[in-house]
């Protein structure tokens, strides 16, 4: 089970005629191990950031895909007699900041959830990336 959602959630102009696009997107993973009557998923909003030149025919051409919040999901599944037990959910959020001058910065906010800890110098690689340099 796989789905995805995409919307334009900002344009910044940029001073060159250029414009800068946050375009969210949503993702949604997950699967069912029948052996051991688990449900798991993974949900991710992402910021794709996307530079474009208006009116000129091209597509926008997405830099970097940014990480907003990343859940993980583990649901027993009951066996129709016995209720089975409240998910239990895990998150990593994530500040996104765009600075004038192009750099973009990812900030983990909170503590980490234990399965992030292998993946967070990953979601963290936006760290001072110039996205779109402003001339």
């Amino acid at each position: 089970m796989a789905s995805t959602r995409f919307a334009i959630c900002a344009a910044r102009a940029l001073s060159d005629g250029r414009e800068l696009l946050r375009i969210d997107g949503e993702q949604t993973e997950g699967e069912q191990d029948n052996r051991a009557d688990i449900a798991c998923s993974m949900a991710t909003q992402s910021a794709h950031l996307c530079v474009r030149t208006p009116g000129s025919g091209e597509p926008a051409k997405c830099v970097l895909e940014v990480p907003l919040q990343i859940e993980g999901r583990q649901q027993a599944l009951g066996d129709g007699v016995t209720k089975a037990p409240p998910p239990k959910i895990e998150r990593a959020r994530f500040e996104l900041t765009i600075a004038a001058d192009g750099r973009v910065s990812t900030k983990l906010v909170g503590a980490p959830p234990p399965w992030s800890s292998q993946n967070l110098g990953r979601w963290l690689d936006a760290q001072g990336v110039v996205l779109a340099p402003l001339p």
